[in-house]
């Protein structure tokens, strides 16, 4: 499905409380309002940009990366595609 966060893909969020340190990781599981990461597999880093780059850089085959920066119920996006 188009608008549907699916095991494989990468989620890049903000870390709750902080201006720009972000988590990623790899979904292997999820559900209304649930998502499970793969452990040993989950990065931090700081900046939304390079977030995303991480993401993109884990991301395999037909992975779709998305981000989550706010509140997830209201602000999760497919993340864009960084240039170069």
């Amino acid at each position: 499905m188009p608008d549907t966060i699916e095991k494989g893909d990468i989620c890049v969020g903000r870390v709750n409380g902080t201006a720009d340190w972000y988590v990623i990781g790899i979904v292997v599981a999820g559900g209304p309002r649930t998502l499970a990461l793969e452990p040993g597999m989950t990065k931090t880093t700081r900046g939304k940009a390079r977030a995303i780059q991480v993401g993109y850089r884990l991301a395999a085959g037909g992975s779709r990366v998305w981000l989550f920066d706010g509140r997830a119920q209201t602000t999760c996006i497919e993340a864009p595609k960084p240039l170069g």
